[in-house]
């Protein structure tokens, strides 16, 4: 027999509601209350009181998957503080738990692959399916949505504002299927990843336009970097132009460094020409580390240095002999990308 009770003042325990997301079962729960540590001769009692506040948190879920309805239930009464609270940390997640999720497919195999995560992670399963399913369900209410994704995620789900910015990277890595578990990007945190992401969104899609949103990258910005890469590459006397006016602009650069910077430019137009193909985007994070941050770190590149570098590509643009019409249709795509494409290699670095 199910039991329903109505109550006009509920009290939520947020440590047992913290055990609760996390997995606990009850008698592991009750072990960490601060009263049971002071009233153990009481721990029938209270291991009682646990259960009935995992019961109603249970009771509560199909309104935390669906946050707009949770203030109007009429289960329990909670007040808008302990809603949002409510919210807060039922979406929260681990950040190692979504590096392993994170730009593949959202299916059922994913998810019945979790518990190999969690053994991995030491993250208990139940844990992970609350995680993985939250991001799936954000993703399909905003997939295909007109658009800025963090505030959708925000309006639809009611969570503050820098958590709607990271479900939205999530969600537009996840969209974009790019792949952030390469064993060349295990040192780079997953905050870095998602603030990279962002960058991503904030610059290179649609966003800026009316009925734009910022899922997938920009088709004439596409065009535009595909044509530099054709333009510059495929002439050495361009690329060599290139160089040459970037040397000048870091003349406090030792040779070394100068040296170091010549395949860096080059890795630098090929990435960015390839955003067009889909192979290459999804692997822009590991071509990123491996081709970029990890030379510019091999050449002992200072972050002011790499500064230095970037705003020196920057400025070349200008200076290339180019035909005329492909300067003027491409100039602000390429000040775009290499601004920033900069930011997320100093975030990397």
């Amino acid at each position: 027999m199910t039991c329903v009770w109505v109550s006009t003042d509920v009290h939520i325990d947020f440590l047992l509601f913290d055990s609760w997301i996390a997995g606990d079962n009850v008698e592991t729960a009750t072990g960490k209350r601060k009263d049971f540590q002071r009233y153990r001769h009481h721990k029938r009692t209270i291991e009682n009181d646990t259960q009935d506040q995992f019961n109603m948190f249970d009771l509560l879920v199909p309104y935390l998957n669906n946050p707009q309805t949770l203030s109007q239930q009429d289960l329990f009464f909670l007040n808008e503080i302990d809603c949002a609270e409510m919210l807060k940390r039922y979406y929260s997640y681990d950040n190692e738990l979504m590096a392993h999720i994170l730009g593949k497919q959202l299916s059922r195999g994913l998810r019945k692959d979790l518990d190999e995560v969690a053994e991995k992670t030491g993250i208990p399963l139940k844990s992970c399916n609350r995680q993985f399913d939250n991001l799936r369900r954000i993703f399909k209410m905003v997939e295909d949505v007109p658009g800025k994704l963090s505030s959708l995620i925000s309006d639809m789900f009611l969570l503050d504002p820098l958590q709607a910015i990271a479900y939205a990277s999530m969600v537009f890595i996840t969209n974009n299927r790019l792949y952030v578990d390469k064993r060349v990007l295990q040192d780079v945190r997953l905050p870095i990843l998602l603030e990279s992401s962002t960058e991503f969104m904030n610059s290179w899609t649609s966003i800026a336009e009316p009925n734009g949103d910022d899922q997938d990258l920009h088709k004439k910005f596409l065009q535009d970097m595909r044509e530099i890469k054709y333009t510059i590459l495929h002439s050495t006397k361009q690329l060599q132009e290139m160089q040459k006016v970037v040397n000048a602009n870091c003349k406090d650069f030792s040779q070394n460094k100068i040296k170091a910077t010549v395949p860096i430019l080059r890795s630098l137009i090929q990435i960015g020409g390839g955003l067009s193909n889909r192979g290459e985007w999804r692997d822009i994070f590991e071509d990123l580390m491996e081709q970029v941050v990890l030379p510019c770190k091999e050449a002992n590149l200072r972050v002011e240095e790499v500064e230095v570098f970037i705003a020196a590509v920057r400025n070349s643009f200008p200076s290339l002999t180019l035909p005329h019409d492909v300067k003027r249709r491409t100039r602000a795509s390429f000040r775009t990308f290499i601004e920033t494409i900069g930011n997320v290699i100093i975030l990397m670095l």
